[in-house]
């Protein structure tokens, strides 16, 4: 679970928590700090962004980010100890859409290799 200063942060899809691969906090300098992590997915799962901080003792602006792309920014006040990030709202449209993983179609690219006959140069 990825963590900072005893704020923790974790992932869930079907209420379970995910493993989080390539932790890494980053410092910026205006004093803020950020946790990044990658997760697997599964192809058409709900998932939930999860913090908690358990001494309760920090306001802050929590912001949401996948694929780099802003996805919400949330106030965490030091008594709520937790919070967590479901989707995003589109305030215009009046609609919630549920992070999702999705089907990521990729070609394959194939590389034809010919051989060639040591003794005669021929392929």
């Amino acid at each position: 679970m990825p963590a900072h200063d005893d704020f923790q942060v974790h992932i869930t899809s079907q209420d379970r928590t995910l493993t989080e691969y390539d932790v890494a906090l980053k410092h910026h300098k205006c004093g803020s700090a950020v946790l990044t992590c990658y997760i697997a997915s599964v192809s058409g799962g709900e998932f939930e962004v999860h913090w908690r901080e358990p001494a309760m003792k920090t306001d802050m602006i929590v912001k949401v980010s996948m694929d780099g792309q802003l996805t919400d920014e949330v106030a965490h006040f030091e008594y709520d100890g937790a919070g967590e990030s479901k989707g995003v709202i589109d305030f215009g449209l009046k609609t919630f859409r549920p992070y999702r993983f999705e089907n990521i179609k990729t070609t394959v690219y194939l590389a034809l290799q010919t051989t060639r006959d040591s003794h005669t140069g021929a392929e």
